[in-house]
Parts: C-alpha cells; structure tokens; sequence
C-alpha cells in the first residue's frame, strides 16, 4: 500500500510513493518521475498524457527529445557527460532543425493563429542551443545541469504550454 505525503516545493505539489523496504519508489513532480532504488537514484522522464499531443508524428518528435533528457540524466549519474555532450548538442542542433521545420509547416497549412508567436518561440530555443555549444565549446563547468534544465523547461513552457495550444487545430488533420 503506498503512502502519500504531499508538500509544497516551488509552487508545485510533489507525490511520493513508498513501497516495501528496498523496493523502487517513485517520486513525481508534475510530469518528471525520479525512481530511487536503495541509494541508486536514476531520473527518468516518462512519456505520459500530460505531454501527448495525439498528433502522431509531433509526439514521435517529442519523445525524441525525452531521449535527449534520459540519456543526459543517464550520463550525469555515471560521471560520463564529457562523453556524451558534444553528441547530444548536436543532436538537438538536428533535432530542433527538423522538428520545428514540420510544426511550421504544419501551422502555416492550417492557418493557426499564433504562428509568428510559435517561430518566435523557436528561434529562442535555437540560440539557447547555440549558447549551450558555446559554454561546452569552452569547457565551462556545469553546462550538463545547464543542458538539463533547457530541456526540462522546453517541456514545461513550450510543450506543454505553446504546442498545446495548436492540438484542437491540428488533431483531427494530422494523422
């Protein structure tokens, strides 16, 4: 039987489920999921309803960028983001290049309303890319956690919030 205490952490409530001894619990803040296993804590962001568009290609492109989030989390556990950062950088350089090229074009098909606001959007996130190549570029410290949170924020403020304003235009024409 789970035990849930709820307290207040940066205006949002955080659940926590205990099970037996030594068993998996999990700890859920909005739609990130932390499971800790004895001392060994791995974050893993899971694909939920939360952040599913019910287009299928968007939310193919979104779940790369959870990939993104879980293999950076992954590596930052291990000590081995040097290894990883240049690929995931240019990883989301590519990524970013072609998912905001199809929601544009998407937009613009369907005449959505807030387009230049969506464009706008994406150039903000472009160059936070190209900043975050930079601080890698000259080996400044922290730029894994600085990565992270990009990326956990891209989900907050832009999928959750901007993408989900074009899903009723975009839902039913889009397979």
């Amino acid at each position: 039987m789970a035990i849930r205490n709820h307290w207040h952490h940066s205006h949002q409530f955080t659940t926590i489920h205990n099970r037996d001894p030594g068993s998996e619990r999990v700890l859920s803040e909005g739609i990130l999921h932390i499971h800790v296993k004895g001392d060994r804590k791995m974050a893993l962001f899971e694909w939920n309803e939360k952040i599913q568009t019910g287009i299928g290609e968007i939310d193919e492109q979104h779940k790369k960028l959870i990939g993104y989030i879980n293999d950076l989390h992954d590596a930052m556990r291990q000590a081995k983001t040097k290894e990883i950062m240049e690929n995931i950088l240019d990883g989301l350089f590519e990524y970013t290049k072609y998912h905001f090229s199809f929601e544009e074009k998407m937009l613009e098909k369907y005449d959505y309303e807030k387009l230049d606001d969506q464009k706008k959007s994406h150039v903000i996130y472009v160059q936070k890319i190209d900043e975050l190549a930079e601080k890698h570029a000259k080996n400044q410290l922290g730029i894994s956690i600085d990565v992270l949170n990009f990326l956990l924020d891209w989900i907050k403020n832009h999928i959750l919030k901007d993408d989900m304003q074009y899903v009723p235009l975009l839902k039913d024409k889009i397979e």
